[in-house]
């Protein structure tokens, strides 16, 4: 009886863990949630099962199956987008390597049409994500 209510309790709050995070879109090998952060930022997750980075320990590219955090900011007025923060992950939840970049520093970039970051910028610019 024990294990069945651990069982439930562990399912439900991965359940509500899973639902803060709100799916945008897949290609052939990722898909792509986002999280509101701030009123011009949100986190983007990308799940891969070819998520690359480099190890602080090694100059060689690696690639794992984990996944990506990113954090961005959006200029919904003159459609731009800039990376603050990237992050990787393996599967099991272990932190790899990380990346900032000073928000006073930050280049905020033209989305390129049919990009990645032109969807991250329609979907945070868009009346539903707010």
């Amino acid at each position: 009886m024990n294990k069945l209510l651990l069982a439930s309790g562990l399912s439900i709050f991965s359940l509500s863990y899973a639902q803060d995070w709100k799916y945008i879109f897949e290609n052939n090998t990722d898909t792509f949630y986002y999280k509101p952060n701030t009123e011009n930022t949100a986190w983007i997750k990308v799940i891969s099962g070819k998520t690359e980075y480099y190890p602080k320990t090694s100059t060689g590219l690696k690639v794992i199956d984990g996944y990506v955090l990113t954090l961005w900011k959006f200029d919904c007025e003159n459609k731009k987008a800039g990376l603050i923060q990237w992050n990787a992950y393996s599967k099991e939840d272990s932190f790899l390597v990380s990346f900032q970049q000073n928000t006073y520093l930050l280049e905020m970039v033209y989305a390129i049409p049919d990009s990645l970051e032109q969807g991250f910028l329609g979907v945070f610019c868009s009346n539903e994500y707010k």
